[in-house]
């Protein structure tokens, strides 16, 4: 078995979380969209947002701007965003901050999927 598939096999698996872990959870994902949108208007991510104008290949997903760009455009602006801001929700054996990346990306995905 291959990493990815083992990987693929434990998330499509029923999963009941522990009421703590599911709060936990809950309050890393509430923090982490909450960076992003107060990082959005930072002059980092502003000019990064600027620089990214011509990229444009077709408007399918969201970023904390407002505005909207391809979904892979979306998730580099959105991850970077919110890592600009992030420093909590880190994973400390690893010392990486693993919902600037996940979060990005799945936002990302949802819209070009047609989520709201």
């Amino acid at each position: 078995m291959t990493y990815t598939r083992a990987i693929l096999d434990f998330a499509s698996a029923p999963h009941t979380l522990p009421p703590q872990v599911r709060a936990d959870a809950e309050r890393l994902l509430a923090d982490t969209l909450a960076v992003g949108v107060a990082a959005a208007p930072t002059p980092e991510v502003v000019k990064l947002c600027q620089a990214s104008v011509g990229w444009d290949s077709g408007s399918e997903a969201r970023v904390f701007d407002g505005g909207m760009v391809p979904s892979q455009i979306a998730a580099f602006l959105n991850g970077f965003a919110i890592h600009c801001l992030e420093w909590d929700a880190v994973h400390e054996p690893a010392v990486v901050h693993a919902l600037s990346v996940v979060m990005a990306v799945l936002l990302a995905a949802s819209d070009r999927a047609g989520g709201s």
